[in-house]
């Protein structure tokens, strides 16, 4: 009897991101404390410092030190003095704990403080990621408790795979469009 052969595994293509408009409400449910945990996983490695370059270039992230009463502190503000974030311009989805690049340790010791890593975004990268993590989970992202995601580099773009909701694996992938002015 021939043997049939494999059927051939097909990759969907990543869903790019929508218009931040589309995740906007779902940003602001976040940042209220409701909704979804989601924790968005590195790749380890040397890929991180890669990854960590990248989406301060292209995606607008800001690397900062969350200390104990709730303080953001940043490399490029004076020493002593912490970041007072812009909530119109930053998302209040905080990244804590998310790495210990070499700028961290850098921010420690500038500002004297104590405090795991933490990563801001632009509210428009943020709402947009939402939304078309959304569109990827569709309707059980509403009742859904833990979500979780992973970074990776594809051909010099970030994309978010590995998608699992409360356990469930959803197939698919989600592309972050670089800035304008980015250049990988």
């Amino acid at each position: 009897m021939p043997r049939r052969a494999p059927k051939p595994v097909v990759t969907p293509p990543p869903i790019e991101v929508a218009p931040p408009d589309d995740g906007r409400a779902l940003l602001v449910l976040l940042e209220h404390g409701r909704g979804p945990r989601i924790a968005i996983d590195w790749p380890g490695g040397a890929a991180d410092r890669r990854l960590a370059g990248m989406l301060a270039r292209c995606h607008g992230m800001q690397v900062a030190v969350l200390d104990r009463e709730g303080r953001l502190w940043r490399e490029s503000d004076p020493a002593g003095r912490h970041w007072r974030v812009n909530r119109d311009r930053y998302s209040g989805f905080l990244r804590v704990g998310a790495g210990d690049l070499a700028e961290t340790a850098r921010i420690r010791r500038r500002h004297r403080v104590t405090g795991e890593p933490a990563r801001l975004f632009p509210r428009a990268v943020d709402a947009g990621l939402l939304a078309a993590l959304g569109r990827l989970v569709g309707p059980r992202y509403a009742e859904a408790k833990d979500i979780r995601l992973r970074y990776q580099m594809r051909n010099g773009a970030v994309v978010l795979d590995g998608v699992r909701v409360d356990g469930a694996v959803f197939a698919g992938r989600i592309a972050l469009p670089r800035d304008g002015r980015c250049h990988a």
